[in-house]
């Protein structure tokens, strides 16, 4: 506790805690402890909001080896993760071991660096997921809404949803996925900017109530991911 705090208790407790002062201390003095070292305030009012279930931030190799089920075409460095599967390859999922998530907000730095970008949600096998996508090279004006299965001949089911917003080639932006029951929102936002409601989608089937998360390329796409962070809903967000 700062001295200006103590001082002001000592004066008197019950007027202390009615002072603008008092508050904006005390703020300041809960920031240094939740923030880490050269953490932004943005950054601590976003660890305050909700508990973290996951995080990555493809600093720790070892620890990136041992968390995830590596897909083709995947390779982490300086916080980066790079994911470019060769033309060669069809579908590529990069999952998450932990494969308890359920309801929950996604959120990744993103960058297309050739067609596409993908989150994975729920994912209950190899083939068995949810995969949302802005891909540029074939339409960038919806959100590609993916139910991979193999009840479908196909192998996966698609639904596409008109997105006033899209990410562009080259340039980092954060994309966030809410997932309450069989309900799901899609935003997206300039790195630094503020997160913009892109789609909303809802799975008539409720395929998948739980499963691991990651991230997707097809062959031939290439993107890359960072600061990728899984938080839990409160209570009155869930979809129990």
């Amino acid at each position: 506790m700062s001295h200006r705090v103590r001082a002001l208790l000592r004066v008197s407790p019950k007027t202390a805690l009615q002072t603008d002062e008092w508050r904006v201390l005390v703020t300041a003095h809960l920031q240094l402890i939740v923030a880490p070292p050269g953490a932004s305030p943005r950054a601590v009012k976003r660890q305050g909001s909700s508990m973290a279930l996951f995080e990555e931030s493809f600093l720790e190799p070892t620890k990136f080896m041992r968390e995830w089920i590596v897909a083709p075409g995947m390779s982490a460095r300086n916080g980066v993760l790079n994911f470019a599967p060769g033309h060669d390859l069809g579908w590529c999922a990069g999952l998450t071991r932990r494969n308890d998530f359920r309801d929950f907000s996604l959120t990744s730095d993103v960058r297309v660096i050739s067609r596409a970008v993908g989150l994975v949600l729920r994912a209950a096998g190899p083939d068995q997921y949810y995969m949302f996508q802005f891909d540029l090279g074939n339409d960038p004006s919806v959100v590609w809404f993916h139910t991979f299965t193999p009840k479908v001949d196909e192998g996966y089911r698609l639904d596409l949803v008109p997105s006033a917003l899209a990410p562009r080639t080259g340039v980092w932006h954060r994309m966030s996925v809410v997932a309450r029951g069989h309900s799901f929102e899609v935003f997206l936002s300039e790195e630094d900017g503020p997160l913009q409601h892109c789609a909303s989608w809802q799975d008539p089937w409720q395929t998948y109530r739980e499963g691991a998360v990651g991230v997707w390329e097809h062959g031939g796409e290439a993107g890359e991911y960072r600061a990728f962070r899984v938080e839990e809903l409160q209570h009155h967000q869930r979809g129990d």
